[in-house]
């Protein structure tokens, strides 16, 4: 009889398998938290429910910038290298988003926002991760 056994490699060290559980930690905080806000601003028999599992929730924002934090820690790179790296995959997406709720806010006449806006704090309320974690690489 052959039996198919699975076999899994361990990590090279701890820490790596703890940041590795942390973000699955993390990334299922946020499915939960998503799912619990669709009853949030509705008071009925099921807010108990929605705010009990959303204020368990809460913490997997972060949870994530803990998670970038303790990866940044003891980086053997140049000043340069480190920029470079960082923040040519966190400007472009901030700037395409921005631009284009920039342009779908003031087609749709929500709030006429200028370019400038951009620089002030996010176009969108739920790009405010991205200035977070700009932040966090100019710290």
């Amino acid at each position: 009889m052959n039996t198919i056994t699975a076999k899994f490699t361990q990590p090279n060290n701890a820490a790596n398998f703890g940041i590795d559980f942390a973000r699955v930690v993390a990334c299922l905080m946020v499915i939960v938290v998503h799912v619990a806000a669709t009853n949030f601003y509705t008071f009925s028999d099921k807010w108990w429910a929605t705010n009990f599992w959303d204020s368990l929730t809460r913490g997997c924002v972060p949870l994530f910038l803990m998670i970038s934090g303790a990866l940044l820690l003891n980086k053997d790179e140049s000043l340069g290298v480190f920029i470079r790296k960082r923040f040519s995959k966190i400007i472009p997406p901030l700037l395409f988003w921005s631009l284009a709720y920039l342009a779908l806010n003031n087609y749709r006449h929500v709030e006429p926002l200028t370019i400038m806006q951009i620089f002030l704090g996010p176009a969108m309320y739920h790009l405010w991760y991205l200035y977070a974690i700009l932040g966090l690489y100019l710290f």
